[in-house]
């Protein structure tokens, strides 16, 4: 199967469940959930003005009132700084320690979407909060192994993303798999398909584009049908493998 036939298996699947999809999607993202380890990365720029006339900062006013004006635009940017850093930082324990949990349910969601074991539904997202500990086991583990082999170079680094892309799905079909045998598993499942994936994910490029005009709304859209077509990904690499030991059990329990 090619990139074309994800997306065809994907919009299949979604068809009835869209509703459902959009809204376990969304929750997922605010809490922090990536069904294959990559996540968007939230930039901030800063512009710098000067005056136009290169008039002094000081112009006609004294020393006194200029400092006083500096002091206070300094403490203002360094409250804004601080709660900039406190947000984030919240963002990335929650996405540590909920969004862990909530990926393998996320995963689980689009697996039903497929393979329909059971309706797909917004409480299978957090199917498997009864498994934190390996959840975030499983997020360390390949957060640090992909940066130690960014630290050779990028590309080692990207190549380690794609080769550990499969874990979540695999720990979601075995909650009693140790997150290391989920990583070993994924990296051999993925050897020689990492470029079909990256394939995949930039055949979606177009939509992303076109989402940018909606003022992103496009994308409650767009990130379902991404996520279901890497699910249909995951799928046809497990069939092309009947030794692989995933596809055992992904029943929803949820706590």
């Amino acid at each position: 199967m090619n990139a074309s036939d994800h997306r065809s298996s994907a919009r299949q699947a979604l068809t009835g469940n869209w509703l459902a999809a959009v809204i376990t999607t969304l929750v997922a993202a605010l809490l922090g959930a990536s069904i294959d380890g990559f996540s968007f990365n939230f930039t901030t720029g800063s512009t710098a003005s000067s005056s136009g006339n290169g008039q002094s900062i000081l112009g006609n006013r004294s020393v006194y009132e200029s400092i006083s004006e500096w002091s206070s635009q300094s403490a203002a940017f360094s409250t804004a700084a601080i709660l900039l850093g406190s947000l984030a930082v919240i963002y990335i324990l929650i996405s540590l320690f909920i969004g862990s949990s909530a990926s393998l349910g996320l995963c689980v969601f689009n697996l039903n979407l497929h393979e329909r074991r059971e309706k797909p539904s917004f409480s299978q997202l957090f199917a498997r909060f009864n498994i934190w500990g390996s959840a975030i086991v499983l997020q360390l583990l390949r957060l640090l192994f992909t940066f130690l082999w960014s630290l050779l170079f990028i590309i080692p680094g990207i190549i380690a993303a794609y080769s550990y892309a499969m874990s979540s799905f695999i720990l979601a079909e075995n909650p009693d798999m140790p997150a290391s045998e989920a990583l070993r598993q994924s990296k051999e499942m993925m050897r020689g398909h990492r470029f079909d994936l990256f394939l995949l994910q930039l055949s979606f490029i177009g939509w992303a584009i076109l989402c940018l005009f909606t003022a992103g709304l496009g994308f409650l859209w767009l990130n379902p049908y991404v996520n279901a077509s890497e699910a249909s990904f995951y799928l046809e690499l497990r069939r092309r493998q009947p030794g692989f030991n995933g596809g055992s059990t992904y029943e929803t329990t949820a706590i």
